[in-house]
């Protein structure tokens, strides 16, 4: 059977972020220190309105600022107590009009990604997904942090059209992914084996994504997305694969995971 386990970091097995828009569309939220910049997604561009920020004076009373995990739909109120990025024990919402930064609070908005705190941020990802029968959000990856409420109240209400679309295009849907590694002193055609792969997995999946090859035994690395009604029917054919391979190749099928190959989102100085 196949092995469905967690990856360690939430880097590991996407695509880097960038200012490009790939096959699935990629989001990409610019802001500065005073905040202002593009959010893009397709062929959608919105104003970012400036907005002051800055490290509070002495004077200024102390605050929490906001690590950020993805945007839900402001109806759907996540609130749950959890091991979160920076030794934070709660994550909760922060609403503008329809939609929702699903956040915890941080003493930076510089955090270090530290493997335990990449992979507290995709265990919150996954606790989200499953809070309550099941979230879709738009996961923002790892050391994204606002100094308070309002300047992420300002990304939620410039970008609704944005966010609009991605929520849309990933709504009921998992990133599933898939490795093969060639088995010592094994024979394989790469190029027969990624047209065997596609011919069983594409019909099933919505879309997908090829990663890199990391590895001279790597044959094969794509994550897919997959509807949640058609896990199964994924599972099943990934297992047919791995006993059709199982003397040439190891399979590693990892997921689910927050669809960060499909919806891509990057916060960077200006």
């Amino acid at each position: 059977m196949q092995a469905i386990g967690k990856r360690v970091g939430v880097l590991a097995d996407t695509a880097s972020a960038s200012s490009t828009i790939t096959r699935a569309g990629l989001l990409s939220l610019v802001t500065s220190c005073r905040f202002s910049g593009v959010l893009s997604y397709g062929t959608d561009t919105h104003l970012v309105r400036s907005i002051e920020t800055g490290a509070p004076t002495d004077g200024d009373a102390v605050v929490s600022h906001k690590y950020v995990y993805g945007v839900v739909e402001a109806s759907d109120d996540v609130e749950f107590e959890t091991d979160a990025v920076g030794d934070a024990d709660r994550v909760y919402t922060v609403s503008h009009r329809r939609y929702a930064a699903v956040v915890s609070d941080i003493d930076t908005t510089e955090p270090e990604e530290t493997d335990e705190d990449a992979q507290r941020h995709d265990d919150v990802l996954r606790e989200i997904m499953a809070y309550e029968g099941g979230q879709t959000i738009v996961p923002m990856r790892f050391g994204m942090a606002f100094e308070g409420d309002r300047e992420l109240k300002n990304v939620l209400r410039n970008a609704q059209p944005a966010f609009r679309r991605a929520l849309r295009d990933i709504d009921g849907k998992i990133e599933l992914g898939l490795k093969l590694v060639e088995e010592e002193d094994a024979d394989v055609d790469r190029e027969t084996i990624e047209e065997e792969v596609a011919d069983v997995l594409e019909p099933i999946a919505d879309q997908s994504v090829p990663n890199d090859l990391f590895s001279d035994r790597l044959v094969f690395n794509r994550s897919y997305l997959v509807e949640k009604d058609d896990r199964e029917a994924f599972d099943d054919a990934v297992a047919d694969l791995e006993e059709k391979y199982e003397d040439r190749l190891m399979v590693r099928y990892t997921g689910p995971f927050a669809p960060y190959s499909f919806v891509d989102v990057k916060i960077g100085a200006q």
